[in-house]
């Protein structure tokens, strides 16, 4: 027996399909002569071999424990002409080996133990024939299962063509090797097969569970032990209801895999009960029923779809409490989405909003300077501009409209919110007329008299101010009270107004002055005649209220650019030439000139430093006694307000009084003379003189501006003084 050469076969058979092949000699002691570790001599039969020598068929196939391992084995006893008996054992390590790698395998043994006889046979019977004809053989055999060479030669004559055995088992091994090539590459297509398939279910998320006709479990992912928390190996060939638990413990599985329908079931997992879609797919194998289920956990995609619908609501109900419009156009200036205010102001449809565009709400004189606004958006980001929205039925609302770029899935656009500002602008206008009109005439005030002024210097041509003062209205405005006085300023305006031409401006600077803006004027001359005209018109009574009120007025002229080319200059010159006109008496008009401008500014200086004459302690009382000519005996005195300015020396009340009395500050004089002399009436009599009787002068503003009983009661008790 030529063990060696069986070996090498055998090595060559085992490094080809990956499997161990061994041979056992029955007889008296069992004994192993072919195996991965057998050379020349046979070995003694191990213990985990002794179970191959009694199977009872004819072939024996089963997973056993083998050199401490789990393999597959398969067994095959074959009878020998010359008297033996062999048993052919093949092994491979594998967790799962699909029936069809069983089929191989035990294909594999066959032809193994195939080969192995034509060996015996040959060499027993033609032992002198196998010299080089025998090792050409081997080395065909060597070469089974590797692709064929490429012929660059036509086939020279073999050494075994002389004898009819082993041309014979030349045959033979020639088509063995065939078979075991074209079983070599199905085995690689089934294994590619299969790992593919394997990889391709376990990298899915997806899980993916596999049924026979029965509904019993024959694949199953990674991701299905990841989601039911079993392994694979757990639920082969159980039942799929037995492994896969409903909420209420009920459901058709026949009728749910034989549905093509995409359902969303309740199932149990590891994590507690989730929501599953499922989808079935039917195939036939081998003429039978298999059913794969696809299965995705989508309680996340739920979950996220309502908490999106929820934000969703929150944005609706948002934009919907904004006070205004909101809007959101695309890059095409399409309207994509408005709140509720948009279609209810606007008055139109939401089918006639879809895809408005944006001109459609503003008129034509105000598109050119929205599209800009627009454009600055895209631009620059953000935008504003207060325009009148044009609605539906061609009512103008003013409206104050943002913008800010903003992008959306990919898409440029803008979104912005409209504001009704109607209230604020009537708020302006408001605001504006008390900034700028007198409340009491409606006449333009100081403001907006400098504005036209600035205006007329700017136009560069010759025009005048006229500044009048209401001599004798304190008188008016004390003796019938205040709402008559401004009935009379009011309808002095009004008779200002009508003797002064249309584009000229007539305004109330305050209390009783007047400044009257002539427009256009050739030569001073004019201002002169306008000047006197007014003057006349006022020396007739004016009727206010049923009564006759006789008025002079006291009119001051400055004209541009001879007098001053700044607004404040010009009314600063007519003030003074107006004060100029009021010493001259009633019913006078002065022109200014510029040494009215020295006396003015002397007038001011005076005015200025009288202002902290109090405070400072520069005024002083003299008394003038009053002398009884019948007894000769003082009977009292008169008190009398003297200025002694620490620059100026003694001012005469002569040129500081009527400052005073001009600039209001007789008021703060006469109270502090009244308290003054008082405190001395009480000092000489604490000094043991007898009470003295104390004259003090009081301005008429004065007896105007308050309760004259009250001050002096006031001052007196304060003072100590007995009346």
């Amino acid at each position: 027996m030529d063990i060696p050469a069986l070996n090498r076969f055998l090595k060559l058979l085992s490094k080809e399909y990956s499997t161990q092949v061994y041979v056992i000699e029955l007889g008296t002691t069992p004994r192993l002569i072919g195996g991965p570790n057998i050379e020349r001599e046979p070995q003694p039969l191990p213990a985990d071999f002794y179970s191959f020598t009694s199977f009872p068929d004819e072939l024996y196939v089963d997973r056993i424990s083998l050199n401490g391992e789990k393999q597959w084995v398969a067994a095959r006893q074959l009878d020998l002409k010359s008297g033996y008996s062999w048993i052919i054992v093949s092994t491979k390590i594998a967790p799962v080996i699909e029936i069809s790698m069983q089929r191989q395998l035990l294909q594999v043994l066959g032809m193994g133990a195939a080969i192995a006889i034509a060996l015996v046979l040959t060499s027993l019977r033609m032992a002198y024939r196998f010299g080089k004809p025998l090792a050409e053989l081997e080395g065909q055999v060597a070469n089974i299962g590797l692709p064929l060479p490429e012929k660059t030669a036509p086939d020279s004559p073999s050494s075994s063509d002389g004898f009819r055995e082993t041309q014979t088992l030349r045959d033979a091994l020639d088509r063995m090797a065939m078979a075991l090539r074209q079983q070599a590459s199905a085995q690689e297509q089934q294994l590619a097969s299969a790992k593919l398939k394997s990889a391709i279910f376990d990298s899915t998320s997806v899980t993916i569970i596999s049924l026979d006709h029965q509904l019993n479990i024959i694949e199953w992912n990674a991701a299905a032990e990841r989601l039911f928390g079993i392994k694979r190996e757990d639920v082969f060939g159980k039942w799929i209801g037995d492994i896969v638990k409903v909420p209420d413990d009920y459901v058709d599985w026949m009728k749910l895999v034989s549905s093509s329908d995409n359902d969303v079931y309740q199932l149990q997992g590891i994590k507690g009960v989730f929501d599953a879609e499922l989808k079935s797919m039917h195939f036939q194998q081998d003429g039978r029923d298999t059913y794969t289920l696809i299965l995705d956990d989508i309680t996340a995609r739920k979950h996220a779809e309502q908490k999106l619908r929820q934000e969703l609501d929150y944005a609706d109900a948002v934009l919907n409490s904004l006070p205004g419009v909101f809007y959101h156009y695309d890059e095409s200036l399409h309207l994509v989405r408005w709140n509720n205010n948009f279609e209810q102001t606007s008055g139109y449809s939401p089918r006639e909003l879809t895809g408005a565009n944006p001109m459609l709400f503003f008129a034509d004189e105000d598109k050119v300077l929205v599209q800009s606004r627009i454009a600055e958006v895209m631009e620059k980001g953000q935008s504003s501009v207060e325009v009148d929205y044009l609605l539906r039925d061609g009512q103008r609302i003013p409206y104050l409209f943002t913008g800010v770029r903003f992008e959306h899935n990919g898409h440029l656009g803008f979104v912005g919110i409209g504001t009704d500002i109607t209230e604020r602008k009537q708020t302006e206008q408001r605001i504006r007329q008390l900034a700028l009109f007198d409340p009491v005439t409606g006449l333009p005030n100081r403001n907006l008299i400098e504005e036209n002024i600035i205006q007329a210097i700017q136009h560069g041509s010759m025009f005048s101010l006229l500044y009048i003062n209401l001599d004798r209205f304190k008188i008016v405005n004390g003796g019938y009270g205040h709402l008559f006085g401004n009935a009379v300023l009011k309808a002095t305006g009004e008779h200002l107004a009508n003797l002064v031409h249309e584009d000229d401006v007539v305004s109330r600077l305050g209390a009783d002055k007047f400044l009257i803006l002539l427009r256009n004027i050739s030569q001073p001359q004019e201002v002169l005649n306008i000047a006197a005209n007014i003057i006349n018109h006022f020396s007739a009574p004016m009727v206010v209220h049923t009564q006759n009120i006789h008025l002079s007025l006291n009119i001051g002229i400055s004209v541009y650019p001879e007098d001053g080319d700044q607004a404040d200059t010009l009314i600063e010159s007519s003030e003074i030439a107006m004060y100029e006109a009021k010493e001259l008496g009633h019913n006078t008009f002065r022109l200014f000139t510029h040494d009215m401008g020295q006396q003015s500014q002397h007038h001011i200086d005076l005015e200025i430093k009288l202002r902290s004459a109090v405070t400072d302690g520069q005024l002083h009382l003299v008394y003038q006694p009053k002398v009884n000519l019948k007894t000769g005996q003082v009977s009292g005195c008169e008190a009398l307000v003297r200025w002694n300015h620490p620059e100026l020396g003694l001012v005469p009340p002569m040129h500081f009084i009527p400052i005073a009395e001009d600039s209001g500050l007789i008021v703060d004089i006469g109270d502090w003379v009244l308290r003054t002399a008082c405190l001395q009436g009480r000092a000489w009599i604490d000094a043991g003189l007898p009470p003295t009787c104390i004259a003090v002068n009081i301005s008429a503003r004065q007896f105007l501006q308050q309760d004259m009983v009250s001050w002096v009661a006031r001052t007196l008790k304060e003072t100590g003084l007995p009346p």
